[in-house]
């Protein structure tokens, strides 16, 4: 009985939060780094030791590997690419949710039907043969 008492006591004490509960303001930064970067670089170690431009805000490109126009690199990720399963797994379920789609909106279509059938039947033309 003691043991239930505490138990509930504690329980109760747990809501004990109160009307007047702020919730924590938190700060996000808005940059992964501590100060800015430049738009360009001093120097970099590529032939005639050019400068990189930095596109601040622009998008990278789905084959980001073809940036650095490396064939062995670019011929390495074509054949991961290729045999990924999952890749291949994903492309295909796509491909059915895609033609099924196709297939609800063939019913907002007109369509035409018809049939064609042949019977065989007794028939006779007044005249030409004669009632028995």
């Amino acid at each position: 009985m003691l043991t239930c008492g505490a138990i509930v006591t504690l329980s109760m004490s747990g809501c004990a939060v109160g009307p007047n509960y702020k919730v924590p303001t938190r700060s996000l930064p808005n940059r992964y780094t501590e100060s800015t970067l430049p738009e360009r670089t001093v120097s970099a170690p590529v032939a005639h030791g050019a400068s990189q431009h930095l596109n601040i805000g622009q998008d990278i490109p789905g084959d980001w590997w073809a940036l650095y126009r490396s064939e062995p690199l670019t011929r390495l990720v074509a054949l991961a690419i290729r045999n990924n399963p999952n890749l291949e797994s994903a492309r295909q379920a796509l491909r059915n949710a895609q033609e099924l789609t196709l297939a609800q909106y063939s019913g907002l279509l007109p369509a035409v039907g018809g049939t064609f059938g042949r019977t065989r039947g007794n028939w006779t033309c007044p005249g030409l043969v004669p009632d028995l």
